[in-house]
């Protein structure tokens, strides 16, 4: 059976290893987009309490709705198909 796993140890070479480094770093930015997200959810977000939301992010008034706009669709991207294709079969 084919398998669609790229192995990369990472020491083959310099560019192996850079490449290695950056699989690992978008999988870490993929799970701390997450929390992220779930965390301003949890501070408020979930229910609409902007001010809730800014108050735990120390956030001015107004800045917090934008900002979860801004972060659900950057976590969305990050968490694409393509993306965990990339962070998956490489490794």
């Amino acid at each position: 059976m084919a398998t669609n796993h790229i192995e990369l140890v990472g020491n083959e070479s310099r560019l192996a290893s850079k490449l290695r480094s950056l699989v690992d770093r978008t999988s870490d930015l993929q799970d701390e987009m997450r929390r992220m997200k779930f965390v301003m959810d949890e501070a408020g977000a979930s229910s609409s309490d902007w001010t809730a939301v800014e108050t735990a992010f120390g956030l001015t008034a107004g800045k917090a709705q934008p900002l979860y706009a801004l972060l659900s669709a950057a976590a969305t991207r990050i968490n694409a198909a393509d993306v965990d294709n990339f962070c998956n079969r490489i490794g």
